[in-house]
């Protein structure tokens, strides 16, 4: 059968590809004999990285062809019916279902985070297409109590995880090549993946401030290559480049996964860089600028605090915290990578009828 996958693909945001990965993956596993096309901002990289057929997402013709084509349309994972930052996102995704009713194609609601969504027309919007998914899958509770609220009776949600919790690192000798292009050997180190938001001078200054007590290195992750590399660079211009070090370009999914793998702790406003550290077992603390931030740590026991009050509090109380959860949160990961695994067992009994 034909899937096409829709989000945030192709734009160079290491979580929305971490995404991909872990969804073309679980696919080809759960339905083996799909055959599948991808909506993305770059063609060319994304077929040449997962081995798919790709159309241009800002081609409305192409599109619709692709649409019409697909036995089913799979939207998501991520967080691409929010409008903190625009409402142009939930609007263009919601375009792609408007369409699938119109060519009756069936879609799925893959592992969604929905919200922040202030607009109440677009709620509205969003509800009247969610209840016409062949099937909904959501990565966390609060999206589905919003969902509840905003006025969504069927079909019923089932809340599973990010996918990204399904996927694996690279080995091992990739891992200590990467760390050896930034100057890391064998000694103990922190991942740091900060991002551009209001709020983020005060905590640039509470983490250099960790970092330099501590003495570590600190491998400074630009998340988004292109927008966190002004942030990654300005944190080691504050801790110095023997304590600071920033890859020279952008790391594949995998790969940071590998990194983070190997490292003492994770500190991070970047969801994914949670997401992963949980995946693989390491240590992590959240400086939540984001309900999702929020949400997340909440379900897997990270220790986690508001952007806003890092000035107040101490990063080392956060950083104590976080280790002091370690048992809990082993506890949780094991829960949280099964249900990442049962949204494509719940993929395949939907696309099953469709063959």
């Amino acid at each position: 059968m034909r899937l096409l996958l829709s989000g945030y693909y192709g734009f160079g945001n290491t979580g929305d590809e971490a995404i991909l990965e872990a969804v073309v993956a679980g696919i080809r596993r759960s339905v083996p004999d799909a055959e599948l096309c991808v909506l993305s901002a770059d063609p060319a990289a994304t077929a040449a990285r997962h081995d798919v057929e790709v159309a241009n997402r800002w081609d409305v013709g192409a599109q619709a062809r692709q649409i019409r084509m697909a036995d089913a349309l799979i939207q998501g994972g991520g967080g691409l019916y929010q409008d903190s930052t625009s409402r142009l996102s939930v609007l263009y995704y919601l375009n792609q279902l408007w369409m699938a009713r119109l060519l009756r194609t069936p879609y799925v609601i893959l592992a969604q985070g929905v919200g922040p969504l202030a607009s109440t027309v677009l709620r509205s919007a969003l509800v009247a297409s969610f209840a016409k998914a062949r099937l909904l899958t959501l990565r966390d509770h609060a999206s589905a109590s919003d969902l509840e609220q905003w006025g969504l009776r069927t079909p019923s949600p089932f809340v599973t995880a990010d996918p990204v919790l399904g996927l694996q690192p690279c080995d091992d000798t990739r891992t200590t090549e990467l760390l050896a292009q930034v100057g890391i050997g064998s000694e103990p180190y922190v991942v740091v993946a900060l991002r551009h938001w209001p709020g983020v001078e005060a905590a640039l200054d509470a983490v250099g401030r960790y970092l330099r007590t501590t003495g570590r290195s600190a491998l400074l992750l630009p998340f988004q290559y292109d927008q966190d590399i002004d942030i990654a660079r300005q944190l080691q211009a504050e801790v110095g480049e023997s304590i600071g070090r920033v890859p020279g370009a952008a790391l594949a999914p995998t790969e940071i996964m590998g990194v983070i793998a190997r490292a003492d702790e994770v500190l991070a406003m970047r969801l994914h860089a949670l997401i992963m550290a949980c995946a693989v077992g390491t240590t992590a603390a959240g400086l939540a600028y984001d309900p999702k931030v929020n949400a997340f740590c909440k379900r897997s026991g990270q220790a986690v605090m508001d952007l806003q009050l890092v000035e107040r509090g101490e990063v080392d109380d956060l950083v104590a915290a976080a280790r002091d959860a370690r048992q809990r949160v082993e506890l949780r990961r094991q829960e949280l990578i099964a249900e990442a695994g049962r949204t494509f067992e719940l993929l395949a009994e939907a696309c099953e009828p469709l063959r």
